[in-house]
């Protein structure tokens, strides 16, 4: 069998449009400049072929859709990787800057302690006056 491209068929409308049983009009899906043409034959090969073509873009479309899901999952758990390491990061400065300040305050402890020794090693008593 073949099929009309573009022309409705109207059931209640056995007679034409412009018959006892129409309804005094064209068909409204009919485009303009189509009107008096004749309608493209299609036949059944070529319209299963056509739809067999949908049906594989239809499997294309649903695959990188799914490939573009898995991609954004993996982009946002790298980012967030990302940010952690960062943190981790921005952590291990702070420790190391606080850890040269308490180096610091130890070598003058230190140097301060080495002040208050005699030259054998021990503790001196130093008394202030009153």
């Amino acid at each position: 069998p073949r099929w009309n491209k573009g022309v409705a068929e109207d059931a209640g409308n056995s007679d034409g449009p412009g018959g006892p049983g129409g309804r005094g009009r064209s068909t409204p899906d009919v485009d303009p400049k189509r009107r008096g043409k004749v309608p493209a034959q299609l036949s059944t090969s070529q319209l299963c072929s056509a739809g067999e073509r949908i049906a594989k873009l239809c499997e294309q479309l649903h695959f990188w859709q799914d490939q573009s899901q898995d991609l954004q999952h993996d982009l946002r758990q790298k980012l967030a990787q990302k940010a952690a390491v960062d943190a981790r990061h921005e952590h291990r400065g702070a420790l190391a800057c606080r850890l040269q300040q308490l180096q610091g305050d130890l070598r003058q402890r230190r140097e301060g302690l080495e002040r208050l020794k005699d030259p054998a090693g021990h503790f001196r008593m130093e008394l202030h006056a009153l």
